[in-house]
């Protein structure tokens, strides 16, 4: 395992000098700050299907590590509305980190461009995903006491941060300019979050593209076939840190930076196959989150909610 890592994180760092990289940077997404303003009231939050970014602070251009390609305001303006960040614990504060890395940000950093944001768009509202890195370490961690602290020190500043609220019950008009905080991982934040039980697919080692998909494409077929009975949220994670897991194993590693170009390239062809796959079943949340995602699977996502 040890080793993997060690080779996901020397074949990313080729990522600065990717010709790939010019690529995702040179992106002019649609501004869609107020879709969530536009729909009624009345929409229950379940019934929504979401864009989000995975390991969303990982967006400036650290050594070995990026996911993103837009910073929290930008993915915010883009029409993101998932928010996927870890944590720990240093000096009584919350940092973000990518497994052992840290991310250059810390959670008020976060907070500070989503307070922004939800100022010029008061009606929109946000649901974080919460993470605890490498939470089997800790003997004691006090991740509700230091939250609640976060929370009454935003709620001054005007940014309402909701620990608990309710997937089954809620609307969308009892929480706009609201981030929603919440957790799929037991042991995350149990007692000051919200727990969603969702139907996850979030198969982050399969070194295979077509098996990758198949899991995505199980996950969506789930929605149709009784499943949102029982579920009331899916969530489907398209990618992963690691470019090599969408490289076939036929691909040569005499040239790294070619390596890492077709793994980027897969995880493009990726979000591009999933814009046109995707369909909403309007009776269960839906939370498509992804590397780099591209205009036309925000569009497609984001515009399924007025199908």
């Amino acid at each position: 395992m040890m080793i993997k890592l060690l080779l996901s994180l020397m074949t990313i760092g080729f990522f600065q000098n990717s010709s790939y990289c010019s690529s995702i940077n040179a992106i002019n997404l649609r501004d869609n700050s107020k879709f969530i303003s536009k729909l009624p009231d009345s929409t229950l939050i379940r019934n929504l299907a979401l864009i989000g970014s995975y390991q969303s602070a990982s967006v400036r251009p650290i050594k070995y590590l990026r996911t993103e390609n837009l910073t929290i305001t930008e993915q915010l303006e883009a029409g993101l509305r998932v928010l996927d960040v870890h944590f720990r614990l240093v000096d009584e504060k919350f940092k973000l980190y990518y497994g052992p890395t840290y991310l250059s940000y810390t959670f008020d950093d976060i907070l500070s461009e989503i307070n922004e944001f939800m100022i010029q768009n008061p009606r929109e509202l946000i649901i974080m995903l919460m993470k605890v890195e490498f939470d089997h370490l800790l003997t004691e961690f006090k991740e509700c006491n230091v939250l609640e602290n976060y929370i009454k020190i935003w709620q001054r500043r005007g940014l309402s941060l909701i620990g608990k609220w309710s997937l089954l019950e809620d609307y969308i008009g009892e929480h706009r300019g609201h981030v929603l905080l919440s957790h799929v991982d037991r042991n995350n934040f149990d007692d000051c979050t919200t727990y969603l039980p969702c139907v996850v697919q979030n198969n982050w080692d399969v070194t295979d593209v077509e098996k990758k998909w198949r899991l995505i494409e199980d996950n969506e077929e789930e929605m149709f076939n009784g499943y949102s009975v029982i579920h009331s949220c899916f969530i489907n994670y398209l990618s992963s840190l690691n470019p090599l897991l969408f490289i076939d194993s036929s691909t040569s590693l005499d040239d790294p930076t070619d390596y890492l170009d077709v793994g980027l390239n897969r995880i493009e062809k990726i979000n591009s196959r999933m814009a046109n796959y995707f369909r909403n079943p309007h009776y269960t949340l839906v939370m498509i989150v992804t590397d780099f995602p591209s205009q036309l699977l925000i569009e497609k996502i984001i515009d399924s909610n007025f199908n």
